[in-house]
């Protein structure tokens, strides 16, 4: 699948979103670096849980905060509401080539939005330490996107090297 080969559908950011929301993620990029940034990016998420814009706001925030862990939840989210707007019956990492193909008949633009997701994520379980889980993601990636337009394969081979410079890795070999 050549992942820049479709009609472009609305990009996430396109989407009109309630205007308490759109107040409260311009005054979370106004307060960028306070804790009044995080308090206005949780209240625009109670009032739209399913925003992708939300979701990418808060993910910014935690990632630039080096807050990992809470960046994957979001990630994690991120990649859920997306699965279930494209319609995927499965886990993410359990597609079907069916399911794959059938992706671009609904909205490439959403599909790669969540593979980038996808990618956002593996990066963050990789900077957890979590390689083995990151390669899984990645290789989902990878599988779909054979001419590596998302640039994977670099990440790849990041994770399985810091995956066998881990000593627990190193024991089980």
């Amino acid at each position: 699948m050549d992942l820049l080969d479709f009609d472009a559908d609305d990009l996430y950011f396109d989407t009109e979103q309630d205007p308490v929301v759109t107040e409260l993620l311009s005054g979370a990029a106004e307060a960028y670096g306070t804790p009044a940034a995080e308090q206005r990016l949780l209240r625009a998420y109670f009032h739209a849980p399913e925003s992708l814009s939300v979701l990418v706001g808060l993910y910014r925030y935690y990632y630039y905060q080096h807050r990992y862990d809470d960046a994957l939840d979001v990630a994690d989210r991120a990649l859920l509401v997306t699965r279930q707007r494209l319609g995927f019956t499965a886990d993410t990492l359990t597609l079907s080539p069916a399911e794959v193909a059938a992706v671009g008949e609904r909205s490439m633009t959403l599909f790669r939005f969540h593979l980038y997701a996808l990618k956002g994520s593996a990066y963050l379980l990789m900077r957890l330490g979590r390689n083995a889980e990151a390669l899984q993601r990645l290789g989902l990636i990878a599988a779909i996107d054979h001419v590596d337009r998302m640039g994977v394969s670099a990440l790849i081979e990041l994770a399985r090297s810091k995956q066998r410079d881990d000593p627990a890795y190193a024991a089980l070999a």
